[in-house]
């Protein structure tokens, strides 16, 4: 049976004034280190399936999609991931500003009116780190391919376990992308299945 999520509260009446910070912070960073991490494996559009999986093991299909955009060399990135299934859904807007491999912003989950501070590590095309957005903390990891975008989650309060997408890109450009693998490491895919299953 499809996992049931507790009711959604309206999105934030602060958005607007979240926004507003976003920017003025991003402006600060108008001169950034020269061993930047490249984001820009990131930008693009996407679209796919996922799954939220639940402690008991349940699993919910998911509609997902996610869009990306880099500015300052591939250094700074906004980025939006939103996935809905009847039960479940979640809308994830975020700024990102690397600093060598160190990457650091600000998640905002739009459905709760979750937002915060949201950083971590740049390595090769995989993103990983943690997010301390009240309502929407845990922890996070991204890997982008030529032809795909893979986002998993894992809730700090563990409700639900994990979610997971793996989305194809819409159209390919490669003069937008750096040369890229296509899977990242411990991933292994799942031959005439779109479901992708991460190895330990």
């Amino acid at each position: 049976m499809p996992a049931r999520d507790a009711p959604f509260p309206p999105p934030s009446a602060g958005a607007a004034r979240f926004a507003g910070a976003v920017a003025l912070w991003l402006a600060g960073f108008g001169a950034v280190s020269a061993q930047a991490g490249d984001l820009s494996y990131f930008s693009g559009s996407f679209r796919g399936p996922g799954a939220v999986s639940e402690n008991g093991g349940a699993q919910t299909t998911l509609e997902c999609r996610a869009t990306g955009e880099t500015a300052k060399d591939g250094r700074a990135l906004s980025q939006n991931i939103a996935c809905e299934s009847r039960s479940y859904k979640f809308d994830l807007r975020a700024q990102y500003v690397a600093e060598g491999v160190e990457a650091r912003g600000f998640w905002r989950e739009a459905t709760r009116g979750a937002a915060g501070a949201a950083s971590g590590r740049i390595v090769g095309q995989g993103f990983s780190g943690a997010s301390e957005a009240k309502g929407f903390s845990g922890r996070f990891k991204i890997h982008a391919g030529p032809r795909k975008l893979i986002f998993t989650f894992w809730p700090e309060n563990g409700k639900p376990a994990r979610v997971h997408a793996a989305l194809a890109r819409k159209s390919l450009t490669r003069s937008a992308t750096p040369a890229a693998r296509e899977e990242p490491p411990g991933v292994e895919q799942n031959q005439g299945n779109a479901s992708l299953k991460l190895l330990n």
